[in-house]
């Protein structure tokens, strides 16, 4: 996860890039473990977070470009998430289980 940072090139704030790196372990943890679901408008909602800054003032070809690479940007996300995963999932999906569980992590659950 350690390069990822570098694509995400300034394109997205540091709160947005967190964000982002909760959304793709989220979706990865369910798609690897049992009793885990995405919430549909919990996801939506926290993908409309990740918008541009300066959203309202860009082109309708930045705004594509801006789209597809945030698009991009999660998909890698997700795929290291993936290969931790690989490497040891029932520690990853017990991690998973406890980090649930945390009252704080509610704030920024999209699991059903």
């Amino acid at each position: 996860m350690g390069h990822l940072q570098d694509f995400i090139d300034d394109k997205l704030t540091p709160e947005q890039s967190t964000h982002l790196v909760l959304i793709a372990n989220q979706a990865a943890t369910a798609s690897a473990c049992d009793g885990f679901e995405l919430d549909d408008g919990k996801f939506k909602a926290a993908f409309d977070k990740l918008a541009h800054v300066s959203e309202e003032y860009m082109s309708a070809e930045k705004k594509d470009y801006f789209e597809k690479h945030l698009m991009l940007v999660y998909g890698i996300a997700i795929c290291g998430f993936l290969a931790d995963t690989a490497a040891d999932t029932g520690a990853f999906c017990a991690a998973a289980e406890e980090e649930h569980t945390d009252p704080d992590f509610q704030e920024v659950s999209v699991f059903k």
